[in-house]
């Protein structure tokens, strides 16, 4: 079983990648939400085993929010780009 610690660090790394990918305004910048999701399940967990509900709390909303950044930036844009594929045919 992973101590709470692997879970920060896990938590602080997917935090920190994240964030450098969707300010270096790149092709990649999308997938930093997958990052960000990733860091905020981790700090969440982490939370949770150490009783630091505040932080626990502060991560379930990120969770909601990384979900909906997910969907704007990758998986709405996949969904029309294949169904504007399927017109065009």
């Amino acid at each position: 079983m992973f101590s709470a610690t692997v879970f920060e660090w896990i938590g602080t790394t997917m935090g920190i990648l994240g964030s450098v990918m969707v300010a270096s305004k790149t092709r990649y910048s999308p997938y930093g939400w997958i990052a960000f999701l990733l860091s905020s399940m981790s700090l969440a967990k982490f939370g949770f085993m150490t009783g630091a509900y505040g932080l626990l709390t502060l991560e379930a909303v990120f969770i909601c929010t990384n979900v909906l950044g997910l969907w704007q930036w990758l998986i709405s844009p996949y969904i029309e780009g294949k169904r504007t594929e399927n017109t065009k045919g």
